[in-house]
């Protein structure tokens, strides 16, 4: 469990903490694979005006339009697609900043990271626009030195050279407002876990302490399923 605020104050502010860069570094060297799962696809969470405050939402739902790399926005709700706006819709300020962790972006900074490592990135958008058959997708995701992921990875998968997977801000999923949240969020962890055979899983985070996370790297899984059942 890394506590992403402490690798502020040590002065490294990008994306992966140190611990992940070393040991996916070794993890590659030694030929074996690393997972790196994030919630969302695209390239950043939403848009944000600097000036109002704003989320660029969509206009048929009212859901945060997520960026993606093509310069464009998309709704992963009812599936409504537009351009980025030059100017913030609602105060017409031009300061708008993309915020938040989608794929697109996770795979960016991995290649500026490992330039040279065969990278496979499994979300949706990626699969509808290849158009990739079952076994050819399972070949790319064996063959390949890094997984970048989003809930796809619940798919049953033998990844026998996964040595390192590196979940990125989990407590984004425990914040949605359902009562199943916490057991959605405790089952990918597990899995994650669990694919993880003989390495390690790290969750980079900004809720070190949250019990969910200490259960899972104590093992007691009997734990979980006594706060969930006193909570229903």
């Amino acid at each position: 469990i890394i506590n992403m605020a402490d690798e502020r104050r040590s002065g490294n502010f990008g994306l992966f903490s140190s611990s992940v860069i070393t040991e996916t570094a070794k993890a590659l060297a030694e030929g074996n694979q690393a997972l790196f799962f994030v919630n969302r696809r695209g390239q950043s969470s939403a848009l944000l005006c600097l000036d109002c405050g704003e989320v660029i939402r969509c206009a048929k739902c009212s859901s945060p339009l997520t960026v993606h790399h093509d310069n464009h926005l998309e709704c992963h709700r009812c599936g409504t697609a537009e351009e980025t706006p030059r100017a913030c819709p609602h105060c017409k300020g031009l300061r708008l900043k993309k915020i938040g962790l989608g794929t697109e972006g996770i795979e960016s900074e991995i290649k500026k990271i490992f330039g040279k490592a065969k990278i496979c990135r499994l979300d949706s958008d990626r699969i509808k626009k290849r158009g990739t058959s079952a076994k050819e997708l399972i070949q790319e995701i064996e063959a390949a030195d890094i997984i970048i992921g989003t809930q796809f990875i619940e798919k049953p998968l033998t990844l026998p050279r996964l040595k390192v997977s590196v979940a990125f801000y989990p407590e984004t999923m425990l914040n949605f407002p359902h009562f199943r949240s916490q057991e959605r969020v405790f089952q990918l962890l597990t899995h994650l876990k669990n694919l993880t055979v003989g390495g390690e899983l790290f969750i980079q985070t900004c809720m070190p302490e949250h019990p969910l996370f200490e259960i899972l790297q104590k093992n007691r899984p009997e734990d979980f399923y006594e706060q969930e059942l006193a909570t229903r």
